[in-house]
């Protein structure tokens, strides 16, 4: 008995004559942080192509390999109930721009000033993973430049819940941004 046919094809000429998948993506990266551009969000290498995958019936799964000038992304796909798998050549150059954080950092912009002072030892090591611009220890502690307002929330928030230090707030104005105020805000922690 004949193996299934795909519209009117065995499965080898249907793939040969048919292209189930071919990358449609264009590559943009930070030459920075080397996050990759993909649908409005910076991504991972493999998240970026695979957003850049164009295809016919179900993508099952795809395995990007990266080699260095160009990529491969093997495939398998369900077409008309019947599994087809290939493999995608890629010979692409990546266009580059730094990605708004990183150009934020470079610039020196933050959008919140978080201070830890007292005995800010312990809580400094849980800032690690927070954006900032800028990191300066004085004597009496240290600033940490966070580059977004969000962030600064939440590390303070964690802290706060953690630590129970004696918090202060205040806020300046930083300029003005198409007609509106930009304001810092500066937030003291005072850790016993």
């Amino acid at each position: 008995m004949e193996g299934n046919l795909i519209d009117g094809l065995c499965a080898g000429c249907f793939a040969k004559t048919n292209t189930l998948a071919e990358f449609a993506g264009k590559l943009t990266q930070c030459p920075i942080c080397k996050r990759w551009l993909s649908k409005g969000a910076w991504k991972t290498f493999e998240e970026a192509v695979q957003d850049g995958i164009k295809h016919k019936g179900l993508l099952i799964e795809s395995d990007v390999k990266n080699l260095g000038n160009h990529f491969t992304i093997d495939y398998s796909i369900d077409y008309k109930k019947n599994i087809l798998m290939g493999t995608i050549d890629v010979r692409a150059s990546a266009k580059k721009i730094a990605c708004k954080n990183c150009s934020r950092t470079r610039g020196g912009y933050y959008e919140a000033m978080v201070q830890l002072r007292g005995n800010w030892e312990k809580p400094y090591e849980y800032t690690q993973w927070v954006g900032t611009s800028k990191r300066d220890q004085k004597k009496e502690g240290v600033d940490l430049y966070v580059i977004k307002f969000s962030e600064a929330n939440r590390i303070v928030g964690f802290l706060k819940k953690r630590f129970r230090p004696e918090v202060k707030e205040s806020s300046s104005m930083a300029g003005m941004k198409e007609g509106k105020h930009i304001s810092r805000k500066t937030i003291m922690l005072r850790f016993r």
